[in-house]
């Protein structure tokens, strides 16, 4: 849709998911980080899928430390994929 324009995607490499549950806690975590619009996890490839509200690639890349803090604080290992 077109609400989607604005919106820059970040992956993010999570290690430790092994079941579904897991993978709705990072996505909990996710979405509770401030200009973070959706998210989806892929428990298979192990990827969290982040679109965020920002206008430039800068702003998603400043709000890459929230990002991984919120899933390192949810108790996994993260790092951005880019």
């Amino acid at each position: 849709g077109e609400e989607d324009d604005d919106l820059m995607e970040v992956d993010i490499k999570v290690e430790g998911m092994v079941c579904g549950g897991c993978s709705g806690n990072v996505a909990k975590a996710l979405e509770k980080v401030e200009k973070v619009e959706k998210v989806e996890v892929n428990l298979e490839t192990g990827v969290a899928s982040v679109w965020l509200n920002v206008e430039t690639m800068g702003d998603a890349l400043e709000a890459l430390p929230s990002l991984v803090g919120a899933v390192t604080d949810a108790g996994f290992d993260a790092e951005p994929v880019f």
